[in-house]
């Protein structure tokens, strides 16, 4: 007699279900699973060997079993077999363990599912032994008939609903640590972090960027670039964006932001472009380097001024005067060079001392900054000697813009050490641009020679340079 296909698949089910019920319940001892497995394959190879399969040496008759709703079941009965014996115990002593491992798993975790699983497996069991005692004879009626089998599709339904479950949970979960771990990086980042869709309208922000700008989180879906960018109208800035949103180059600029409070401050941003459900994003992030910037400005201003003056040093009033002289040259409009030198400077100092000496340069610097222009370059080229370039100005306005200055220098009286006070003068020579000169080499020349000979003809004196030679004035 050779088994059923419902026999093998209620093998082939229960083999199945040895390994569902462990692995839902995180529980894989290698060595039942294994052995669970050996066991059903060998029934199912015997099933198929054997004359009467794995349940019977011989079969003596056939006899009718009642079910519950009053109909019969054909069971055979006969001589069981060792191997069925043998059987029948691996089988209740697997589905023990089973029982077992539900118990403690709804010890810890008692769910609808867990429960419902236990009781599924009770019934499969319970079905199971039924069907022994009527082949033993000690009943003759399955009071659970074939519903055993149902126990076995609850079992499995419960536990494939289960796993896909807890596949959607742990994606759930994942999702929910990413985001959790975004909001800490955002929360945390000292970089002003924001989203603009492709309208440029402000769609997420972390707590530094709206700190930076001095705004709360109602801005958020309000705001447009425009309102918080104070260089939005540039070309270029404006060309970087639209290259983003179109490609996934990555910008980096700097720019200034205007604050709710009106304030200005110069920022770095970053910009990339991200697709989210389709749609086109700006991924920012702005960092204040408004300190940096005015570091920066500091520096570069002490690097061109002169350290105990303030005035510009030789180099930076070489480029500036380079810079005047060839506007003045393509515009063909006037520029005139004074060159100062203080009187009798080492014998201040030789006098009164090193410390006098600073104190006279930079009370000559001082009188420089209050009697000339704003566009008027001073510089100080070294020692006593310093050089002022006077842009639209001709020869005879310098010479006395230069005589005023001259004038105003003799009549100041300084305080030095002790309650003391000296007074000093200064010679100047003068220099205006001709056709004759192009370039700064030669107005220095002609300026020099002019002071030059100021100092020879007695000092506290104002000569302009003509061709070459000196006068007082023509």
């Amino acid at each position: 007699m050779q088994p059923s296909l419902v026999t093998l698949l209620f093998y082939f089910f229960v083999m199945l279900l040895t390994w569902f019920i462990p692995c839902c319940t995180e529980k894989r001892p290698v060595y039942y699973l294994a052995a669970s497995n050996v066991f059903f394959a060998l029934m199912l190879i015997l099933n198929i060997v054997r004359p009467y399969g794995f349940q019977f040496d011989e079969i003596s008759h056939i006899k009718l079993v009642q079910l519950p709703w009053n109909e019969s079941y054909v069971l055979a009965v006969g001589t069981a077999s060792l191997i069925y014996k043998i059987t029948v115990l691996i089988f209740l002593t697997l589905m023990s363990y089973l029982i077992y491992t539900l118990f403690l798993v709804i010890r810890n975790n008692p769910s609808r599912n867990n429960i419902a699983m236990l009781l599924a497996t009770f019934f499969l069991v319970a079905s199971y032994l039924e069907a022994i005692l009527v082949r033993t004879g000690l009943i003759n009626f399955l009071p659970l008939g074939t519903f055993g089998g149902l126990g076995l599709i609850i079992v499995m339904s419960i536990i494939l609903n289960k796993e896909h479950a807890d596949e959607r949970n742990s994606a759930a979960i994942a999702i929910a640590k990413q985001h959790k771990k975004l909001e800490t990086i955002l929360k945390t980042a000292n970089d002003g972090i924001y989203v603009l869709d492709k309208n440029g309208v402000l769609v997420q922000a972390n707590d530094a960027f709206l700190n930076m700008l001095k705004l709360d989180k109602s801005s958020i879906g309000k705001l447009k670039l425009s309102d918080w960018n104070a260089t939005l109208e540039n070309a270029d800035l404006k060309q970087q964006v639209q290259s983003v949103l179109k490609s996934n180059q990555k910008v980096v600029a700097e720019t200034q932001h205007r604050r709710s409070d009106g304030m200005i401050i110069n920022v770095e941003i970053s910009i990339n472009a991200v697709d989210i459900d389709g749609d086109r994003f700006l991924f920012c992030a702005s960092r204040d380097i408004t300190e940096r910037k005015l570091l920066q400005k500091e520096l570069e201003r002490q690097a061109h001024l002169d350290s105990l003056t303030t005035l510009n040093n030789r180099g930076y009033f070489m480029l500036l005067s380079e810079q005047e002289l060839a506007r003045a040259v393509r515009y063909a409009s006037e520029l005139t060079l004074l060159m100062l030198d203080i009187d009798n400077f080492k014998k201040i100092n030789d006098t009164y001392g090193h410390k006098c000496g600073d104190i006279v340069l930079q009370k000559l610097a001082e009188i420089f900054q209050k009697s000339l222009r704003e566009v008027d370059i001073i510089g100080r080229l070294g020692g006593e000697e310093f050089a002022i370039l006077l842009p639209e100005t001709g020869r005879n306005h310098a010479f006395e813009i230069a005589e005023r200055l001259r004038t105003n220098i003799a009549n100041t009286e300084i305080e030095i050490l002790d309650n003391q006070s000296i007074k000093f003068t200064v010679s100047i020579g003068v220099a205006a641009l001709n056709p004759n000169v192009h370039k700064l080499d030669d107005l220095l020349i002609m300026a020099d020679k002019a002071l030059y000979d100021a100092k020879n003809s007695g000092r506290n004196l104002v000569l302009i340079a003509d061709n070459g030679k000196s006068s007082d004035i023509s």
